[in-house]
């Protein structure tokens, strides 16, 4: 109708299309709506099609015919489109949603986000339709008076002037029926009539998606009365909504134009063997029987069974030489898998050996616990009392794999930092804070003499009362510095008493006369305040102030298949001096307390990014259980008894008696074997220790076994286990 060649641009969105057309990389954007903002873009020629507009809703929602019915409601746009503002302007009450594309729409509706959905009728009755949306229903027509266009237009770029008065032109001259050919190609013929074989995606393929198994493979499908082969595999895997491409070829295609020669050549092959066959059979013997010995001995080299290999002899020296080189393939494998174990009890043992040597506080830890933990489940393995009658480790691998679980049991406390392992006080963070206060306490003492002079000099009172001041004041300094040296020790309770003296004593002012700014690194410079105070500042003797919280950087999650079910503190650490000096119980704010417990899961990670064969599959589970309950209090997943294995209750022992007993802990002094065990009992009262786990440890003697080998003597004292005996 122009005499002009168009060339269109398609799979890019609405906004990426508007973007081009103001870039001046697309000459002509349609259809667009006779909307002002539009106009102002281009030259607009007259209209060439109304459209109605519709909604679409849940099923089973009121009909909607007017939008003023949707006050107070959210509705979903599709970005960028410009009938966007008018919306706004006209039905102010109405909440809007845009949404990335038509099919967003449905997704808003679907979750939801948005009450309803607005676009063209054809739009939303043809994206229902190719998707096969059955969740959701369409109303129209939408009555909207004049407040929003329902004319279609092309907008042209004013860098082509006249075209717009061409196409103009051409519209005009495009006859009634050219018209009614146009709409009932493109907009009736797809609402009335169902999808062929000539539309995709067919009903059939929307069906076979829904079960991930018919991915990535080939399946037969019938589709309009015949069968096809059919190849389907997900584009973008990820997406909520992924899109799959898909192959859908005839059967009868593939298969008919090879049956005739397959059929015949099978009657030629089958007459041949009839004539053969006697003599097959003879020499086959002098191949096969070889051949089947060699498949026996293949098998036992699949399962490892190196020691039960028997050479094969063949008169067929082919054969022979393919038995020796058999044999010789397995000498190989069977001495690069014993390196392999080698190498992997090696890189064990140092990962193990690193995590210990990185703080001389538990510097046997990782070495001693598989030692107690392969004590315990020797005697599990040998008892026959129940329940260990049940129980053994059937292999010389699966005692390996207890073993390796055992050495990486804390392997993540590599990612733990020392100042928080070793954690001895409450104020330690790289260094005893307490300094800083007995610091402030001299400041103090030193404002209490300087007091005592001044009025001295001034004359305010006679000496000897100055002088029962300034020592009345000094024993109070001593006395309250002792106090507080005393909490952050963490050796005792601390009760409601204590924690009210140290809020009263935390709100003593001193004078501060120089710039706590001064050479401090950029990381702590951001900590502070944006304005410093002027000085002389009054401080108090102790401070919770901001640049002592140290925020995440990141949020904590972890992948469903961990299992990770432990409450994350909003704060990395807190340094406050009056936070953590009011811990209750020894020496770890929830912060500390999250970071060393979180190495469980650094655990985890490691563990489960190697590929461990399947004789050691069970290793990533040993190595980090050891910190369950039987109650399900535990970290980092809160696994119930139902839930721990045998070995898995072995390991909660081993770890907690070892560390009961070590001597090189900074928060705590070495436990005598009577008092680690009491302790061990009152954690079975409680439900945290399996019981049976524990008189196995009492009556095999295991507990004094390991304490001979590895603890002093004087923490070696008697111990009466019947007590503890059932």
């Amino acid at each position: 109708m122009t005499g002009l060649r168009f060339d269109f641009v398609n799979g890019l969105r609405w906004p990426e299309l508007v973007a081009l057309f103001d870039a001046g990389q697309l000459d002509i954007l349609q259809p667009v709506f006779g909307t002002a903002e539009n106009a102002d873009k281009g030259a607009m020629t007259g209209p060439f099609l109304r459209v109605p507009y519709g909604v679409v809703t849940a099923m089973g929602a009121a009909p909607v015919t007017q939008l003023e019915q949707l006050n107070d409601k959210v509705l979903a746009i599709p970005e960028g489109w410009s009938i966007l503002p008018l919306v706004r302007q006209h039905y102010p009450e109405i909440q809007i949603l845009e949404v990335a594309s038509v099919r967003s729409i449905f997704d808003a509706v679907r979750t939801g986000k948005a009450d309803v959905g607005l676009d063209t009728a054809a739009i939303l009755d043809y994206t229902m339709r190719q998707f096969f949306i059955g969740d959701i229903q369409l109303h129209e027509p939408l009555q909207l008076g004049q407040q929003l266009p329902d004319q279609l237009h092309f907008l042209v770029h004013n860098k082509l002037e006249g075209l717009a008065d061409i196409i103009n032109l051409a519209l005009a001259n495009i006859s009634d029926e050219q018209r009614q050919v146009l709409q009932s190609r493109w907009l009736e013929a797809p609402r009335r009539s169902q999808q062929g074989m000539g539309t995709v995606p067919y009903v059939e393929l929307r069906n076979l998606v829904a079960d991930a198994a018919n991915l990535d493979r080939l399946n037969q499908l019938t589709i309009a009365g015949r069968d096809h082969f059919v190849y389907i595999q997900a584009l973008d895997g990820q997406s909520a909504n992924p899109d799959f491409f898909a192959v859908v070829t005839p059967v009868a295609a593939v298969v008919e134009p090879a049956i005739d020669k397959v059929v015949r050549a099978m009657w030629i092959t089958g007459a041949c063997l009839l004539l053969l066959l006697p003599l097959s059979s003879w020499l086959a013997g002098f191949i096969v029987k070889p051949i089947t010995r060699l498949a026996e001995e293949n098998r036992k080299i699949s399962q490892r069974n190196y020691g039960a290999l028997a050479p094969v002899n063949s008169r067929i020296v082919e054969i022979e030489n393919l038995a020796a080189s058999l044999t010789a393939m397995a000498a190989a494998i069977e001495r690069h898998g014993k390196e392999q174990e080698t190498l992997m009890e090696a890189f064990v043992t140092l990962v193990a050996q690193a995590i210990d040597d990185k703080s001389p506080y538990t510097a046997k830890h990782c070495a001693r616990v598989p030692e107690l933990a392969m004590m315990l489940a020797r005697q599990a393995h040998h008892s026959q009392e129940k329940p260990f009658d049940s129980f053994c480790f059937g292999s010389e691998q699966q005692w390996r794999e207890f073993r390796l679980g055992a050495l990486l049991h804390d392997c993540g406390k590599i990612t733990t930092p020392e100042h928080i392992i070793d954690k001895g006080t409450k104020l330690e963070a790289n260094y005893n804070r307490i300094h800083e206060i007995r610091t402030r306490f001299e400041v103090l003492w030193r404002d209490a003499e300087i007091d005592y002079w001044r009025k001295r000099f001034e004359g305010a009172s006679d000496d000897n009362t100055l002088r029962a001041e300034l020592d009345q004041r000094q024993r109070q300094l001593q006395e309250n510095f002792a106090f507080i040296a005393s909490c952050n020790l963490g050796g005792e309770y601390l009760d409601e008493a204590a924690i009210a003296r140290l809020e009263k004593l935390a709100a003593i002012p001193w004078q501060r006369n120089f710039d706590d700014r001064l050479g401090l690194s950029p990381v702590e410079e951001a900590r502070l305040p944006l304005a410093p105070r002027p000085l002389p500042v009054t401080e108090t003797l102790l401070a919770d102030k901001p640049q002592h919280i140290i925020f995440r950087e990141e949020d904590k999650h972890y992948p469903a298949r961990f299992g990770i079910r432990m409450d994350v503190p909003e704060h990395l650490y807190n340094l406050g001096e009056l936070y953590n000096l009011k811990v209750v119980r020894g020496t770890l704010t929830a912060e500390d307390r999250f970071k060393i417990n979180e190495h469980i899961i650094s655990t985890i990670k490691m563990l489960d990014s190697l590929p461990f064969p399947e004789e050691l599959a069970q290793v990533p589970r040993y190595a980090t259980t050891h910190h369950e309950t039987l109650d399900g209090t535990g970290y980092p997943r809160k696994l119930t008894a139902e839930d721990l294995s045998i070995p898995e209750r072995i390991m909660v022992l081993a770890d907690i008696f070892e560390a009961l007993t070590a001597g090189d802990r900074p928060y705590k002094p070495a436990k005598a074997v009577s008092t680690a065990i009491e302790i061990l009992h009152g954690m079975v009262q409680s439900n945290h220790v399996d019981r049976d786990i524990f008189e196995l440890f009492l009556r095999s003697g295991v507990y004094l076994e390991f304490a001979r080998r590895f603890l002093p003597a004087e923490q070696i004292d008697e111990v009466d286990i019947g007590r503890y005996l059932t």
